[in-house]
């Protein structure tokens, strides 16, 4: 039984299923797939990577059985040979006894955690919480993400110097240069250019015009969330020096803007019990509130000729993208295991460590660094010269420091050795 079939046979018996995601990684030319599963209530993501899209699977199951026999949700001796991280060859059938028992040794090692309680991999820590708690962050919805950036759109044309600078505001700027660039007869565009990472991007506009009138040239330059709002600034910016310098006059239409029918969405029937429809009544009249009046035309004034209120959230946004769902909390990481390369986060299926044993490599490098300790004269010269550091005379102390407590805070003068040991 291979890995991906044992987890599949332990899931079935705690009524629960494995879930699948796969997805290609890498350049065309060494294209890879990564594979992640999932298991519901449990807060662990296995991954995978291969060149082949079956032992990404495969390494992913196997990934996924290391953290059950690391949290003791499932004993070390049921997992089979094929699902076991260690890999095995003829040479390490020789000496059962000793095998057997180092065995039995990494086992024990495997099931008792090497986390402190509150501080395992699950349990993130207050820097990556959001603030407010652990609470605030996992209510945090893909329409409150959308409702946050709409937010800091409205902020962005939000103008309160808009006197200082002849009224010229982002909503009557733009089509005021394009005017200006009509009547001087002026061809230019705007230049766009991205800003920032993925997933904070934002987006720089330029323009630079020659102005007959001044004989020089006037820039403007501008950063927002979006183009739009880019393009916006950056021509608000050129307006306002313009009128500055004397070439245009100040605006004079209104600058209130109409945002009556933002948010209105029209009343639709809703069938709901007539259990439901008491309840409610009830607990308005508990709670002394008149429930407001709605016009069936579609309107919002009531019989008194006040505007009703609406008890629909209108400042959420109406859509939301579908995006797949992922539980919170889950950091990619997982501890040292064997045919796993921790820099790249891939399997190591090619290459001689790809079918080497753990004992094989242990041995090579302690092998390496025998010879290095003995034939480099580099590397004897500066193990005597860290030894002259003040720090080396306090290795032990450091040395029990570090595997009594888990956070280490080392003070010293400079030149001490702080960071070279």
């Amino acid at each position: 039984m291979d890995g991906k079939s044992f987890l599949y046979s332990w899931c079935a018996k705690k009524g629960l299923t494995p879930v699948y995601d796969i997805r290609a990684t890498g350049p065309r030319h060494r294209q890879r797939f990564l594979c992640e599963v999932r298991v519901e209530s449990i807060t662990y993501v296995g991954a995978g990577n291969s060149t082949t899209k079956k032992e990404a699977q495969m390494n992913a199951s196997k990934d996924f059985v290391s953290y059950l026999v690391r949290t003791g949700q499932v004993a070390a001796s049921e997992v089979p040979e094929d699902s076991r991280t260690t890999v095995k060859t003829e040479e390490d059938e020789q000496g059962n006894g000793d095998i057997q028992q180092q065995q039995l040794m990494h086992e024990q090692q495997q099931q008792r955690s090497v986390f402190q309680d509150g501080m395992g991999p699950q349990m993130m820590g207050q820097a990556y919480q959001a603030y407010g708690g652990q609470s605030q962050s996992s209510n945090f919805t893909y329409m409150d993400r959308m409702q946050q950036q709409k937010n800091v759109e409205e902020a962005e044309d939000l103008d309160v110097n808009a006197s200082l600078h002849g009224n010229w505001t982002m909503e009557n700027a733009k089509s005021k240069l394009h005017q200006f660039l009509q009547i001087n007869k002026i061809n230019t565009d705007y230049m766009y250019k991205a800003v920032g990472p993925d997933h904070t991007r934002s987006f720089c506009c330029e323009m630079s015009i020659y102005v007959r009138q001044l004989g020089r040239n006037v820039t403007g330059r501008e950063t927002a969330s979006n183009k739009q709002t880019a393009s916006k600034s950056c021509a608000l910016s050129i307006v306002r020096q313009l009128y500055h310098l004397g070439v245009i006059e100040a605006f004079s239409g209104t600058l209130k803007k109409d945002r009556s029918s933002e948010g209105i969405m029209k009343p639709y029937p809703v069938a709901i019990s007539p259990e439901l429809e008491k309840q409610i009544e009830d607990t308005l009249k508990d709670l002394e509130i008149e429930p407001v009046s709605i016009d069936p035309s579609g309107t919002y004034t009531s019989e008194e000729g006040q505007s009703g209120l609406t008890l629909l959230q209108v400042d959420r946004v109406k859509a939301m993208r579908e995006a797949r769902p992922t539980p919170g909390g889950v950091v990619s990481w997982s501890p040292p295991q064997a045919n796993w390369n921790a820099w790249t986060g891939c399997n190591i299926d090619e290459g001689p460590l790809a079918t080497t044993s753990l004992d094989d490599i242990s041995a090579d490098l302690e092998k390496h660094h025998r010879d290095m300790c003995q034939n480099s004269t580099l590397y004897q010269e500066s193990i005597r010269e860290r030894e002259q550091l003040p720090v080396y005379a306090m290795r032990s102390q450091i040395m029990e420091a570090i595997n009594e407590n888990p956070v280490i805070i080392i003070r010293g003068n400079t030149g001490c050795g702080k960071t070279t040991q």
